[in-house]
């Protein structure tokens, strides 16, 4: 049987924008047609994986070869660090998929990369009201949830 958690390819675009389609979450995916998402999402797709230094993507794939989750991670250099920063910027399963140990895999792919990368520290942010965050998914993966530190985004432009 082959492995299920693999290295993202363009050809996994389509998989991607299905997925985040089901999820029904970002505006920015599901108020355009199917084609606008899967050009959008093959560009992103592309650009990260045109360069392999700065960004990893992998995905997990049902007995079928359908994507039912997938995660990106950036790697930041930061001066004030002895090392690279991991920056977890999507994790995503399959609502019918969630609980079966797939974000776990998923992350372990990160950690293990961000561990031969030379990381100090891997971060991530996780909307408070997500089934994630209150049912502690992060915690339980042995994260740590930052007390002292707030998030703030500065909007460049309207959704």
């Amino acid at each position: 049987m082959k492995n299920p958690l693999r290295y993202a390819t363009l050809e996994d675009a389509e998989g991607i924008t299905n997925l985040l389609r089901a999820i029904g979450w970002f505006n920015a995916i599901n108020q355009i047609s199917v084609e606008e998402a899967l050009k959008k999402i093959y560009q992103e797709l592309k650009f990260c994986l045109n360069h392999p230094e700065n960004h990893s993507i992998y995905v997990y794939e049902d007995m079928e070869g359908e994507i039912i989750g997938y995660i990106s991670a950036h790697w930041i250099p930061m001066m004030i660090l002895t090392g690279l920063e991991g920056y977890v910027s999507e994790l995503f399963v399959h609502p019918d998929f969630q609980g079966k140990g797939i974000g776990p895999a998923l992350l372990d792919s990160i950690k293990e990369e961000a561990r031969s990368r030379g990381c100090v520290r891997l971060s991530l942010l996780n909307a408070k009201h997500r089934v994630s965050y209150q049912k502690h998914f992060y915690q339980k993966q042995g994260w740590q949830e930052r007390d002292i530190m707030a998030n703030f985004v500065f909007p460049l432009r309207e959704k």
